[in-house]
């Protein structure tokens, strides 16, 4: 609910509700994480459920970047609240944790100094964690899941979210207990669209970030997302999910699946829903696959079930518009080896074939809109095809058009 307050000259100003101020936290994000629309709302999601993220990709995507941003955004988090590390394979519990507490040690209890480590922090990066060795890995099992440090006595962490980000997966099979308690996985590809490109390359890094959240909104967010009533329709749709993924050969946790619940009811939260349906299950999609090469299995078998609109826009996506712009792609970097006839040919052929895509993804976001929904996919694809259509145009027929 929206609540009006004076200002200082007596007149109302509009508060924005706490769904409203997380997705303006989105927005914000995004337009300093480029193409990166669904890492920005996993990662407001796992606050809100108190769940973890992986992100997967080469060097120099700005996988940090996105969580540090995401820190920017939350006024009111103390230096111990926030803790990040590079990890390498020399590191020892101590430098997550603290070291010995030499002075209660000689009272014979061994505590660590905690300040400023991960047992302190609300949210918490920690940069290539599979380089790290497994038994440093290891001790962060039972404070990740449990949220329990042993410090002498049994502690409570204040922890939110924990972001982890590799060039690597994991090589060791022992590691597989941390990955699944890491419940978003994203793989963060360089920014693909040109205009996009170019906008990065105009970013001020260095620029204020304005605070949209505070870290009582992320505790009340939390606390209003648990009590979400789950439709029974969800149950049966996770256990169908399931035996799904294991047809497929996907396996997972009883314990994968049941982190499931908190992300669909802060999905339900998020579009002020006070009940959580099937149709909250999208981007549980981002949680179920282990390997890259599995992703476009287990998007379509969520989506189904989910939001038949936004598989087929990933169908139009992976099976026409993709391949597509890279047939326009090989004509343009070949055409000094087609005849001049061969070349007008093959470009008004796929420049009727672009047009008539772009015409099929105008009618599906019309059909989501008209159902209140959206879609980043579609977005996506909408760049993609600006992007290459306007390359073909201009290359092939000296055709400039404007930006709208």
């Amino acid at each position: 609910m929206r609540h009006e307050t004076p200002d200082s000259f007596g007149a109302p100003t509009v508060t924005l509700s706490l769904p409203e101020r997380f997705a303006a936290t989105e927005t914000s994000m995004a337009e300093v994480n480029i193409e990166r629309a669904y890492p920005i709302r996993t990662a407001l999601l796992a606050l809100v459920a108190r769940q973890h993220c992986f992100y997967y990709g080469p060097p120099g995507v700005a996988k940090s970047h996105l969580v540090r941003t995401l820190h920017a955004h939350i006024e009111g988090m103390s230096r111990s609240d926030w803790f990040e590390r590079l990890l390498t394979p020399f590191m020892t519990d101590a430098d997550l944790f603290g070291g010995i507490d030499m002075a209660a040690l000689d009272r014979s209890v061994h505590r660590r100094r905690t300040d400023n480590t991960l047992a302190t922090a609300r949210i918490a990066f920690l940069d290539e964690i599979f380089k790290a060795s497994g038994p440093l890995l290891n001790t962060l099992l039972k404070a990740i899941n449990e949220r329990e440090f042993d410090n002498d006595v049994v502690e409570q962490l204040p922890l939110w979210s924990l972001f982890c980000a590799s060039n690597e997966f994991a090589q060791e099979a022992g590691l597989a207990a941390l990955a699944d308690r890491l419940a978003f996985w994203h793989v963060i590809r360089p920014i693909s669209d040109s205009t996009n490109f170019v906008r990065m390359l105009q970013l001020d890094n260095a620029a204020p970030i304005q605070p949209t959240l505070s870290v009582a909104d992320i505790e009340a967010a939390q606390a209003e997302a648990s009590s979400i009533e789950v439709d029974r329709d969800v149950y049966a749709a996770i256990d169908a999910l399931r035996h799904d993924l294991r047809n497929e050969g996907i396996e997972h946790s009883d314990r994968r699946f049941k982190s499931l619940i908190p992300v669909i009811r802060a999905t339900a939260w998020m579009r002020r829903s006070p009940t959580a349906s099937v149709d909250d299950m999208a981007y549980t999609r981002f949680m179920l696959w282990r390997r890259p090469e599995e992703i476009p299995t287990v998007d379509t078998l969520v989506l189904q079930l989910a939001s038949p609109l936004e598989a087929e826009a990933v169908r139009l996506g992976n099976e026409r518009i993709e391949p597509l712009v890279v047939e326009v792609t090989k004509l343009l970097d070949n055409r000094n080896e087609l005849t001049l006839p061969q070349r007008q040919r093959q470009s008004i052929n796929l420049h009727r074939q672009l047009a008539a895509a772009a015409e099929d993804v105008t009618s599906l976001a019309n059909r989501l809109t008209s159902r209140g929904g959206q879609s980043a996919r579609i977005h996506e694809l909408r760049q993609s095809l600006k992007t290459i259509t306007d390359r073909l145009l201009q290359e092939m027929f000296e055709i400039q058009r404007e930006s709208p």
